[in-house]
């Protein structure tokens, strides 16, 4: 579990490879939201973020434009890979996990499991 953008790893920033980005504004640090590379000049990367979206300057084609910014690429890490498909039953109590919310990815800790009476289960976690 990553808990910290400090930590991120160098990533070759090839022009259309996907990638993670660390949340740097209030309300998102220490957040890792996907975007594709769209450029690079130096230590910066020029990417479209896959979840958020520009306000108002939509195209004809596309009225959800994704956002565009450069982001210094020490904020960059390479995507991680996909879970085992039985990766949950392996989740207990404590256990650090990444959660997906809102279009991220947020270090949470879980709390309590909650099983339901058709066998599914829940989770709860702290940020």
């Amino acid at each position: 579990l990553m808990t910290n953008c400090r930590r991120a790893v160098r990533v070759l920033l090839d022009v259309g490879a996907d990638v993670e980005l660390c949340g740097r504004e209030d309300g998102f640090w220490g957040s890792w939201y996907q975007a594709e590379i769209l450029n690079v000049a130096g230590m910066q990367a020029y990417v479209a973020i896959e979840e958020l979206f520009e306000e108002g300057g939509a195209d004809d084609e596309d009225p959800r434009q994704r956002l565009r910014e450069w982001w210094p690429t020490k904020r960059i890490r390479p995507m991680p890979p996909p879970p085992p498909a039985d990766f949950t039953l392996s989740i207990a109590v404590g256990d650090l996990v990444n959660l997906r919310y809102e279009g991220g990815w947020w270090d949470v800790e879980v709390t309590a499991i909650n099983s339901s009476a058709d066998g599914a289960c829940s989770y709860s976690v702290v940020y």
